[in-house]
């Protein structure tokens, strides 16, 4: 397991079209039930697992963190889940999950209405600070 991957740990070689993940300082063999730190990997790019202390993870954990370097490419946005700690990274994620599961359903009868979308969770700072700034006008 690499356990720190983010797009500073990756190189791309643009004449040869590779990528390669680099600094492997924090990457341990993975063996299934055996436990392991939890202080590793850079916040925006850590997996759920570790944010709630859960030690037994595996390999899952690099894919979590890709999916996040993903996830910032598509949006453009980097990092995607932004969090001041683990408690307020682990509540962003949930937040951002759940908006994205409720818009992106196959079929559309089960979608979210822009009206619900827009009052959801994941946009509750956007309108506090809205709020906070029309209060002062």
């Amino acid at each position: 397991m690499h356990r720190d991957v983010k797009p500073h740990n990756v190189m791309i070689d643009h004449e040869l079209r590779k990528l390669r993940l680099i600094d492997w300082g924090l990457a341990e063999f993975y063996h299934p039930g055996k436990e392991y730190n939890v202080r590793v990997a850079s916040r925006y790019f850590k997996g759920p697992e570790l944010l709630v202390n859960l030690k037994n993870y595996d390999y899952s954990l690099d894919l979590w963190s890709l999916g996040c370097m993903f996830a910032g490419m598509i949006f453009r946005k980097e990092p995607f889940f932004y969090g001041n700690d683990n408690h307020d990274q682990l509540v962003k994620i949930a937040k951002a999950i759940d908006f994205l599961d409720k818009l992106l359903r196959y079929d559309h009868h089960d979608r979210i209405t822009a009206r619900e979308a827009m009052t959801h969770p994941y946009f509750f700072q956007v309108r506090s600070a809205e709020n906070s700034w029309m209060r002062t006008q």
